[in-house]
C-alpha cells in the first residue's frame, strides 16, 4: 500500500499539515525531550496557548484531576 501524504517545508522544517516532522534519529529525539524539559522552548502566549490546548483535547478531559488519586502520605 502506498501513502501519499503533502508534505512540505517551513523555515528549514519539514511539515505534515500543522506538525514538525522529526526524522527517527534517537539522539535529535533525545536532545529535543531534553530541551523541552528543561524550559528551553517558549514563545508569546505559550501559557495561554497549552491552557487552550488543554482544555479541548480528549485526552487530557479524560484524565481530569478528579480522577486521580489524592497525593498525601503513604
Amino acid at each position: 500500500m502506498i501513502v501519499r501524504c503533502k508534505l512540505r517545508e517551513l523555515n528549514d522544517c519539514l511539515m505534515f499539515r500543522d506538525r514538525v516532522c522529526v526524522p527517527k534519529d534517537d539522539e535529535l529525539i533525545r536532545r529535543i525531550l531534553h530541551k523541552t524539559h528543561n524550559g528551553y522552548l517558549s514563545w508569546s502566549g505559550m501559557k495561554r496557548d497549552i491552557s487552550e490546548f488543554v482544555t479541548k483535547c480528549l485526552i487530557y478531559q479524560q484524565v481530569k484531576v478528579e480522577h486521580q488519586v489524592p497525593s498525601g502520605l503513604l
